[in-house]
């Protein structure tokens, strides 16, 4: 009995160590999960207009889904700055197509009803849950990025 001694221990926490690590990372990409889908459904609409060619929803997820582990790993803020920056040019040419396109071709004013009828306030309620609930879900994951670059020696070593 004296001679096993406690090195079982160690291994079994260096295990333990690995094992919550890959949890950590297992539920972030599980968090990242609605993501993924939303852009594969995008990028598969977008592919599939412009060539003839069609490909399995899985595979969309797939390729989508190796391409953010690369980003989802990064710990250091000064690496995730270009990113950001890349995500705010993005946004910025996003919204200017979006207003141009709103604004071309608009009717004249007076052709159009100043009030809408109330059969379109359930439309306009879900447009502005919907809205509420993504922006909460942007604020989740940008606190769950400060805690982690904040507690560095919490996060994953690779």
């Amino acid at each position: 009995m004296l001679g096993l001694g406690f090195g079982w221990f160690a291994v079994g926490l260096t295990n333990l160590s690995v094992r919550v690590e890959t949890s950590l990372a297992a539920s972030k990409c599980v968090r990242l999960l609605a993501c993924v889908i939303f852009l594969c459904v995008v990028v598969m609409k977008v592919f599939e207009s412009y060539t003839s060619i069609r490909v399995y929803f899985w595979l969309y997820q797939f390729a989508i889904f190796l391409m953010m582990i690369p980003y989802v790993s990064i710990r250091h803020l000064k690496m995730l700055a270009p990113f950001s920056m890349l995500a705010n040019v993005l946004t910025i040419i996003g919204l200017v197509v979006t207003v141009y396109y709103c604004v071309i071709d608009l009717p004249d004013v007076s052709d159009r009803p100043a009030v809408a009828s109330a059969s379109t306030l359930p439309l306009y309620f879900g447009i502005a849950i919907f809205t509420f609930e993504v922006n909460v879900f942007i604020v989740c994951i940008t606190i769950d990025v400060d805690i982690n670059l904040s507690h560095e020696k919490y996060s994953m070593l690779w």
